[in-house]
């Protein structure tokens, strides 16, 4: 479970370009 969670969180991470943004939650759209 926590691997497919990381994948989605890459995959935005990379769509949006802000990696680390994303990792911490903030970027993630509900």
């Amino acid at each position: 479970i926590r691997k497919i969670a990381d994948e989605l969180i890459a995959c935005k991470g990379i769509k949006h370009g802000k990696l680390t943004v994303t990792t911490t939650g903030k970027d993630i759209p509900s």
